[in-house]
């Protein structure tokens, strides 16, 4: 399908404009959640100047990253995340194009490691290097485990899983993914009010946000639990501390040892 874009006061740019057959919401996910105008049409990016389309000022498309140093020190997030902010906003993170300023780095490239393209600056590296953005957590053997109980605290069914080489936000939302699986399966649960919990209040913000929040990579996995949580009346997500899911800590810890797939189900 092609679509004719005229003066684009009537399609949206983020909901409507396309890359490779992806929406750029969609495909573009970190850029979407800094979007000021995220109803906004193309015309609100741009204006038609001399037959050439020119495109507003990119403040126009994400926020304003202006911050006020105040703003950092409120104890809302750990102390290292706090100086680690203030040096961002501050531009004293040292990467290359500013050790190759101060002749620190003789000799090395200045070029993005991990993307090869472009000077590795602090806006390439935070905003427009695409290698970044996948950046995850660190990535190796995996496996997802969980526990079902009713509401008596009974156990009914628990898992324990390997899920190959994945990164820890992709474990942890596939873990909710099984355990809305498990529970779709089980037709005795269809009436029931269901609590699925997770000890990732990241997973658990993407699986509850109407919004397509989290790496291109995990895009399929969230649509599938937010699938879920339509087609099951009572299911929720929550969030609970690690503390309290010790079992299923070590259900996970099992699979990614190696231990064989388990899915077993008691009578409730």
């Amino acid at each position: 399908m092609q679509v004719v874009l005229g003066c684009g006061d009537r399609i949206r740019f983020w909901h409507d404009l396309r890359h490779d057959g992806i929406l750029l919401s969609v495909c573009f996910p970190r850029n979407f959640a800094l979007a000021t105008a995220k109803e906004g049409t193309v015309q609100d990016f741009g204006v038609w100047q001399h037959s050439r389309w020119m495109w507003n000022r990119i403040d126009s498309i994400v926020a304003d990253f202006s911050v006020s140093s105040n703003l950092l020190w409120k104890g809302l997030c750990p102390p290292k995340v706090e100086i680690f902010s203030w040096q961002l906003w501050t531009g004293r993170i040292l990467v290359r194009d500013v050790l190759l300023h101060f002749g620190m780095t003789q000799g090395m490239p200045s070029n993005c490691p991990m993307c090869n393209s472009g000077t590795e600056t602090i806006d390439h590296l935070f905003i427009h290097c695409q290698w970044s953005w996948k950046a995850k957590g660190k990535p190796g053997s995996a496996g997802i485990g969980g526990v079902l109980r009713n509401s008596n605290g009974k156990t009914i069914c628990l898992f324990s899983l390997s899920v190959d080489i994945q990164d820890s936000n992709a474990t942890e939302i596939l873990a909710i993914l099984k355990a809305c699986e498990l529970c779709t399966s089980n037709h005795t649960l269809a009436n029931c009010n269901i609590q699925i919990a997770s000890d990732s209040m990241v997973a658990v913000s993407w699986a509850n946000s109407k919004e397509d929040l989290g790496s291109i990579l995990h895009l399929g996995t969230i649509s599938d639990i937010r699938g879920h949580l339509q087609n099951i009346k009572g299911l929720s997500i929550i969030f609970n501390p690690r503390v309290s899911n010790k079992v299923a800590e070590s259900l996970a810890k099992l699979s990614s040892n190696g231990a064989a797939d388990i899915v077993e189900w008691w009578e409730g």
